[in-house]
């Protein structure tokens, strides 16, 4: 296969490389870094060693693939550890997975959702990853709250999800940070994310 590759015109084998693989996500990924403030706002937040960031908004493959990218973009800073943990029910397939992270869309059953994601989190909430990623979770099995809040003292939490977050309500009784994080198309290209922020 190799062989046939390299036989190829060299815009035409990594056109064929680009369709075979998944899109790996980061903060440096021109979907994100398109807005270099934003961006760096983003990897200034991902350096906080404790607390919440929620991100919010639509498309849901946005908030997909932020999540994905704040998770790997992690992962490169500290490489060589077991540094991120979660749990994702609403994966993007066209993405490559997030190592450490739980996915389990494809075989989640709806009827029994929010038992399988409380089995899972048994599983990691002992973890002693320093950022967590969650996606999907906060709709299927809210009255997780309280553990992930306590998991949030320890370290960065991370929850994607269509519920409307209110940053008044979820900051009540909590005082480590917390960050929202609102994702919608970019004006200029509309699959270029737009990530406007909410800064306590």
């Amino acid at each position: 296969m190799l062989a046939s590759l390299e036989r190829l015109p060299e815009q035409a084998r990594h056109q064929l490389l680009d369709e075979a693989c998944r899109i790996h996500p980061t903060l440096q990924h021109r979907r994100l870094n398109h807005d270099f403030l934003a961006a760096s706002r983003q990897r200034e937040i991902l350096r906080k060693p404790s607390g919440f960031t929620l991100i919010r908004g639509n498309p849901a493959h946005m908030r997909t693939f932020l999540l994905a990218a704040l998770g790997n973009s992690f992962n490169q800073a500290h490489p060589g550890g077991k540094v991120v943990a979660g749990l994702d029910i609403q994966p993007a397939e066209s993405l490559a997975p997030v190592i450490g992270v739980t996915y389990f869309a494809n075989h989640l059953g709806t009827s029994g959702a929010a038992r399988q994601i409380k089995e899972a989190w048994a599983r990691i909430r002992g973890n002693a990853a320093r950022l967590f990623l969650f996606n999907g979770v906060w709709s299927q099995a809210p009255d997780l709250w309280e553990e992930i809040a306590n998991c949030a003292r320890r370290a960065h939490v991370v929850l994607a999800d269509e519920s409307d977050f209110s940053l008044r309500d979820l900051s009540k009784g909590f005082s480590s940070p917390i960050h929202l994080l609102n994702v919608s198309p970019a004006k200029e290209v509309p699959e270029w994310i737009k990530v406007e922020i909410a800064l306590p």
